[in-house]
Formats: C-alpha cells, sequence, structure tokens
C-alpha cells in the first residue's frame, strides 16, 4: 500500500522516466567486442571491463531503485539479439590474436 489519499498523488508518485534497457544493452555489446578486439594486444582491458561492468551494474541498480519510477517492459529479444551479437566476440578475438601474436 502507498497511502496515498487521492489518486493524482498516487500517478505522481509512481510516475517518472521510464528505464530505456537499450542503453545498457548497447553499451554492453560495444564493451565487450572493443575488449574481444583489442584483448590480446592490450592485457588492461580486460580489468577495466570488469570495472566498468560492475560500476554499470552498480549505478544502474541504484538508478533503477531511486530515479526510475516505472518497470522496464521488456522480453527476451533483447537478450537472444545481445547474445547473438556477442557470439561473434569469440571470432574476433580468436582473428586478432592471431593478428597480434603472430606479427612481427
Amino acid at each position: 500500500m502507498t497511502k496515498q489519499r487521492s489518486i493524482g498523488s498516487y500517478v505522481e508518485m509512481m510516475s517518472g522516466d521510464e528505464n530505456e534497457l537499450y542503453n545498457s544493452y548497447s553499451w554492453i555489446v560495444v564493451i565487450v567486442l572493443i575488449n574481444m578486439l583489442y584483448g590480446v594486444g592490450l592485457p588492461l582491458l580486460f580489468p577495466l571491463t570488469l570495472f566498468a561492468w560492475i560500476s554499470s551494474y552498480v549505478f544502474n541498480r541504484l538508478a533503477t531503485v531511486y530515479y526510475f519510477k516505472k518497470t522496464p517492459m521488456m522480453d527476451n529479444s533483447n537478450n537472444k539479439n545481445a547474445i547473438m551479437i556477442m557470439k561473434w566476440a569469440v571470432n574476433f578475438y580468436t582473428l586478432s590474436g592471431y593478428w597480434f601474436l603472430t606479427n612481427r
């Protein structure tokens, strides 16, 4: 129960900016692809990527709890598309690793 006395105050309390998850998905996919493309040549990218993921998780959770009022409407299509794109990251890692390690 929200203990609001009128419908208007309830709507005002529960309305706010909608959490747009596509920004988070695109950011995660870009970070993964860049890490896999240049990770063999720059091993520092792996801990930096881990730090970026942890900080993104913490900030997104805090924003979801304290800033965004509406719950995100989502289905499995975003997850499936992100996983399908990130499957190519292994190929990028293999090809760039071969190029980095065999190039004089």
